[in-house]
């Protein structure tokens, strides 16, 4: 199971509103469904506007970091509709705008490393 769905809009959809709808629902990564996955779909759907709804704890901060490079690179509109917490946090700074919803959160780990 992906952690993901997309929905593509008819090709009547108004010029200034998404042409793809993405839904993040669960971790992202690891068995749940990578990054590639989600951008090959996307590119699939010719998402040229897409409206990204974030509700995950987060996961894989790799594949986090290539969805945000791969959103940032379009008219993307992000909205969070939970929680995008850790790796997903990421992939919320993707959004040319950002909606979250009154009950919304979003937090990013302090990260850190031992010393060497």
């Amino acid at each position: 199971m992906t952690p993901f769905r997309i929905q593509a809009k008819a090709a009547s959809a108004t010029p200034e509103g998404p042409d793809v709808t993405v839904e993040i629902m669960d971790e992202i990564g690891w068995a749940s469904g990578s990054a590639q996955e989600l951008i090959g779909a996307m590119q699939a759907a010719k998402a040229q506007r897409p409206l990204v709804r974030i509700h995950s704890r987060g996961g894989d901060v790799l594949d986090s970091l290539a969805i945000r490079s791969f959103l940032a690179s379009l008219d993307t509109t992000v909205e969070i509709f939970g929680v995008a917490a850790s790796a997903a946090s990421y992939i919320a700074t993707a959004g040319r705008k950002v909606r979250i919803v009154e009950n919304g959160f979003s937090s990013r780990p302090r990260t850190w490393h031992p010393p060497l």
